[in-house]
């Protein structure tokens, strides 16, 4: 979609560097770095609250990535 649209590609971005792998498995990610937007939401807070930007409590992170889990399941359970 980046490539396709010059006004989002005008637009500022933000990277990070991490070593997480995708758990998007009912679709092919263009590269091994590249995650989903909740993973990278996810990483990116983690990232945050390392650098002491974000003061967010650990365990309330845990759950976070749960309805995605269950997005996944259901697309995975759609595909039989």
């Amino acid at each position: 979609m980046l490539r396709a649209s010059s006004n989002i590609d005008r637009l500022p971005k933000v990277s990070f560097r991490h070593t997480k792998t995708s758990a998007f498995t009912f679709k092919e990610q263009p590269k091994a770095y590249c995650l989903s937007t909740m993973e990278s939401t996810l990483c990116l807070l983690e990232l945050l609250n390392s650098h002491h930007i974000e003061n967010l409590d650990k365990k309330s992170l845990e759950n976070f990535l749960n309805p995605f889990y269950q997005m996944v399941s259901y697309q995975l359970s759609c595909n039989l």
